[in-house]
């Protein structure tokens, strides 16, 4: 692959020079290959480690259409960049970057960071000199074209491209001779040489004497004695331009933004002059670096809006830009507009490891928790009360058997719903979501349909009446964020209830949402089947008025609403609602299930009985080669296991989660011959058993 190209972009196959001289303690070697418009490069550390790589290049007419990486990493994306963050790179470890480029190919250059500190960056691309026609040397002498750091193809510029007195600048080439040293004078003053890269390349910062005035040469020359000079005016310095109102300026901001919104950043300089513009995370991490220029009137702004993903760290972002005088600051903080907020600890985990989830929901109210595989099968159930802190804590033991894939676990709390995934054995493969503000609309609105998935995917639309009609299709691309926001014009739907559907290839998802639907039934009868056990899911039937919203909600023995839902009945007036579920932990007696619609409502009694059990049981599985703890009959979300041998504890407090099948597995990474006693306790019960390991 490598020695190919990417739109008239040569490679650098070497380690790269850093813009400031990189750590003693610790650096990072770069190689590229080069397919076409895609590059993969590799990034590996060594000394002391990175936890923070960004790939980013200035605007240019590219953008970045696809990208991959090695998992375990946490991603932050735009057009122009994308960012590895959330692990770390080991002394000796290597991850790699796939980025596909749409358009022409600008200069790409890396970045590596370790605790918010930049230890190293340079270019991974730079325009490809033009060979020259004969390039046949005697070999038996050294080639004078190896000695050349000038060649026809050279060019630099500064940024920003009028500095002023006194002021950091950085240099930027290309089209030079490989691994050549540069000497660098500005006005007659000689200046620390510069070093270009295997690419023929460099990027380094210098500072402009401050007393030089009008017009200024900077030279580069070459060992051979070949120069290259660019002319340029200085500018006024900070104070002449404070003084003749020329002072740089970021547009007003929201102080507050949430995740999935975008942001347009804008403001004034000098008329034409460049500037460089540069993004920061909560931490200090940089998260995006771009050159933007002032137009005629000296009103500037960043091409494309920023977009905050949705899965964007929340705290305080800010946003710095200099000009070469003077450096301006603004930025806003990212808040969650969701209730509920739980994500992985990490992002991929490993068959055999427990998978754990924390975050926060609504203090005082029942959180539901439904772990689903990668086949949609139900594997744990669970539910609580959340506490006065808000704070939410979950796990799942797997075993080395267990399926690889995605794994989703679906949170609900009162009305809010939301799906988290996790990887297991391999990177999460974001499903298809399709969602909607509100479940029912006049004629006269347009809905906004969320549409969540991978970024850059295209998705069909179809929009569904009651009778499976396609009364509607249209096609989004996901952004990169992952979402498109769809607007629906329902202005010629009639009154009814409606399924928009999103397709990506043989998967999707469908929502029901309401148009014109009336907030009264003049009738209304609901049943539901009466015995139920903890878990259960209930099933709620019934007839009501045609083309109207209800509310149902589940309340327990102590009046207590544990679960609220909004659902539609269409103009046949059938009712079916299923999304409500007994908690686990819920007790003996009558519960009940309300619908009410306007001033009419009707009531479902279920009786709630504690699951009968044959007691605690606890078994060893072997069969599969690698010992699994089984536990059952009993009623609770969790059992606890411990593992001793002899006197000795080996293996502390473990929770087997219990299935929809009554059951629980704990994988036992066991590699140590012996007899061991394997103890179960759920509340007041206790089982044990005993199990020799002898491979």
């Amino acid at each position: 692959m490598s020695g190919g190209r990417v739109a008239g972009a040569a490679l650098a196959l070497a380690a790269l020079t850093a813009l400031a001289a990189p750590s003693a303690l610790a650096q990072v070697y770069v190689e590229v290959e080069v397919l076409e418009n895609s590059i993969l490069a590799s990034f590996t550390a060594s000394g002391e480690s990175i936890d923070d790589i960004v790939v980013w290049f200035e605007p240019g007419g590219a953008t970045i259409s696809e990208y991959a990486v090695d998992p375990g990493w946490l991603i932050a994306d735009s057009p122009e960049s994308v960012r590895l963050y959330g692990n770390m790179l080991e002394d000796g470890h290597t991850v790699k970057i796939g980025v596909k480029l749409r358009g022409e190919a600008p200069q790409i250059y890396w970045s590596a960071s370790r605790d918010s500190a930049e230890v190293q960056w340079g270019l991974l691309l730079a325009p490809e000199p033009d060979a020259p026609e004969d390039t046949r040397q005697d070999t038996t002498q050294p080639s004078e074209d190896t000695e050349r750091g000038i060649r026809d193809a050279s060019e630099f510029r500064t940024i920003p491209g009028k500095p002023t007195p006194g002021s950091a600048i950085r240099l930027v080439g290309n089209g030079f001779g490989p691994l050549q040293e540069l000497e660098l004078t500005i006005g007659g003053n000689r200046m620390e040489p510069l070093k270009t890269d295997a690419a023929g390349g460099f990027v380094a910062t210098r500072t402009v004497p401050n007393t030089l005035d009008g017009r200024v040469d900077f030279v580069l020359t070459d060992r051979m004695g070949a120069d290259l000079q660019i002319s340029l005016r200085l500018g006024e310095t900070a104070e002449e331009a404070h003084a003749n109102g020329a002072d740089l300026a970021i547009d007003e901001l929201d102080s507050t933004y949430h995740q999935g919104d975008r942001i347009s950043v804008s403001g004034t300089a000098a008329p034409l002059n460049a500037m460089i513009w540069e993004l920061y995370g909560p931490g200090g991490n940089i998260i995006a670096v771009k050159v933007v220029t002032a137009d005629h009137t000296g009103a500037w702004s960043i091409p494309e809006s920023i977009i905050i993903p949705l899965n964007a760290p929340l705290g305080r972002y800010s946003i710095q830009v200099n000009d070469g005088d003077q450096t301006m600051e603004s930025g806003w903080t990212v808040e969650s507009g969701k209730v509920i907020m739980l994500e992985p600890v990490r992002a991929v985990f490993q068959p055999g490891d427990t998978i754990e989830f924390n975050g926060t929901a609504t203090p005082g109210e029942i959180i539901y928790l439904i772990l689903q595989g990668p086949a949609g099968d139900e594997l744990a159930l669970d539910s609580w009360t959340v506490g006065a802190d808000g704070a939410v804590w979950w796990e799942f033991p797997t075993s080395p058997s267990l399926r690889k894939g995605t794994y989703t676990l679906i949170v609900s709390q009162g009305t809010e719903r939301e799906f988290v995934y996790a990887g297991l054995g391999s990177v999460v493969e974001m499903p298809t979501v399709i969602s909607f503000d509100k479940v029912n609309y006049l004629s006269s609105e347009t809905p906004d349909i969320v549409i969540a998935g991978t970024p850059g995917d295209e998705i069909n639309i179809l929009v569904l009446d009651d009778t499976d009609t396609v009364v509607h299709r249209g096609n989004a691309t996901l952004q990169a964020d992952g979402r498109a926001i769809y607007n629906l014009d329902i202005s010629t739907f009639s009154s009814g209830v409606y399924t928009a559907i999103a397709q990506r290839g043989t998967v999707q998802d469908d929502q029901e949402f309401g148009v014109g639907l009336s907030v009264g039934a003049s009738t209304l009868d609901i049943s539901a089947r009466v015995d139920h056990k903890p878990g259960d899911p209930i099933l709620v039937l019934g007839t009501t008025s045609s083309n109207v919203i209800l509310t149902i909600t589940l309340t327990d023995p102590d009046g207590n609403i544990v679960q609220r839902v909004e659902t539609l009945a269409g103009k046949t007036g059938m009712l079916t609602e299923q999304r409500l579920r007994i908690p686990l932990n819920a007790e003996s007696g009558i519960w009940t299930v309300r619908a009410v619609s306007g001033p009419n409502s009707d009531v479902a009694e279920l009786f709630v009985s504690e699951q009968t059990a044959d007691g605690l049981a606890v078994r060893v599985d072997d069969s599969s080669g690698q010992p699994i703890i089984v536990v059952s009959g009993t009623n609770q979300v969790y059992v606890t296991v411990t593992i001793s041998q002899g006197d000795v504890l080996v293996v502390g407090a473990q929770r087997a989660y219990l299935t929809s099948d009554g059951t629980g597995q704990l994988p036992w990474g066991i590699s140590i011959p012996g007899q061991y006693t394997i103890t179960a306790e759920a509340r007041s019960e206790t089982a044990s058993t005993t199990y020799r390991y002898d491979p």
